[in-house]
């Protein structure tokens, strides 16, 4: 009985081996994101930023960056610290809808 414990546990632990790593890309939830690692539109590019894409400063060291773009806003996002370098939005005036009126119109 002494001897039979760490028997067991050597068994368990050549039996059990290494978990398997499976390495994948998961589209976000409610993305409409369906090609993994899509190349940025430049035309949602244009239509967020009318000055131009911002440009990265060379003084400053980024890590490894992509531009992700949507319908909404383009970014440039930096893997290495997990920030948004820039972003630029726009806001369709159909997609906005006031429906209460004002006491004193803007101006």
């Amino acid at each position: 009985m002494k001897h039979q414990l760490p028997l067991f546990f050597l068994l368990c632990a050549a039996l059990s081996g290494c978990a398997q790593v499976t390495e994948g890309v998961r589209v976000a939830t409610h993305s409409t994101l369906t090609v993994a690692d899509a190349a940025p539109d430049p035309e949602l590019i244009k239509k967020h930023c009318p000055f131009g894409q911002p440009q990265k400063q060379p003084a400053l060291e980024h890590g490894p960056t992509h531009v992700v773009t949507r319908a909404a806003y383009a970014l440039e996002h930096d893997s290495e610290s997990k920030i948004a370098l820039w972003v630029c939005a726009s806001l369709d005036p159909a997609l906005v809808r006031w429906r209460w009126s004002r006491r004193q119109p803007l101006t």
